[in-house]
């Protein structure tokens, strides 16, 4: 179980942590302190604070479009040096993630794709995990993914992942994936209730339009 704790300062990433962790979670992870960019030694300081408040594993997440700015490969590297033990990717240049497997040296250190979209590719390049958005309204099929790239069945992996970005488009067919999702579980016969606000509930016109795309894809 792997908790997010990061905020827009230490002391408030800390004691989440902190909570976290009493509460039994496995490992925690934090994207490093959004709205300022903040420079690379601010950075390590707030990660070295939150791997001082716990005795379990910190991942960064790494998501330059939510947080505004990048955790490079090098500073990255910087970071498992002074204990962080993996990574979670929410970007989609395969470069950069490229860099992260060759540069960072740390032996065992985790790189975690954060998306669903280039798991394939991905995959092929060591990458073994993924955190699939999707997977919320459709773990089944992204097992199948998982389970196809890893036992090397590429052509099979193929066109599940092109089942999955079709899919993949499908949730994020109204700009916000998450009422999207709840759409889905409801064709499902899943009763998630509504998204939590400000996300809305979809209109009859959106809905309509993934519970056609979802019958076309065979996944209902």
């Amino acid at each position: 179980m792997i908790v997010h704790v990061g905020s827009t300062n230490t002391k408030t990433a800390v004691d989440l942590a902190k909570h976290t962790e009493s509460v039994g979670s496995s490992h925690i992870s934090s994207v490093p302190p959004y709205y300022y960019k903040h420079n690379k030694y601010e950075i390590i300081v707030y990660f070295e604070s939150l791997l001082k408040a716990v005795n379990i594993p910190v991942y960064v997440y790494n998501n330059p479009k939510t947080v505004g700015y990048a955790v490079s490969p090098e500073l990255l590297n910087e970071l498992a040096n002074i204990g962080i033990r993996g990574v979670k990717y929410s970007s989609f240049d395969i470069m950069v993630l490229n860099d992260y497997i060759r540069k960072v040296k740390k032996e065992n250190f985790d790189v975690v794709l954060g998306t669903e979209a280039m798991f394939l590719p991905s995959s092929v390049l060591g990458v073994k995990a993924f955190i699939p958005g999707i997977g919320n309204a459709l773990p089944e099929l992204l097992v199948e993914l998982y389970n196809a790239c890893m036992s090397g069945e590429y052509s099979e992996a193929r066109k599940i992942q092109t089942k999955v970005l079709f899919l993949r488009d499908t949730m994020h067919i109204t700009g916000a994936s998450i009422p999207a999702v709840y759409e889905m579980l409801k064709f499902r016969n899943v009763n998630a209730g509504l998204p939590r606000k400000p996300c809305l509930p979809l209109s009859k016109e959106m809905s309509n339009k993934i519970y056609k795309r979802l019958k076309e894809t065979g996944v209902i």
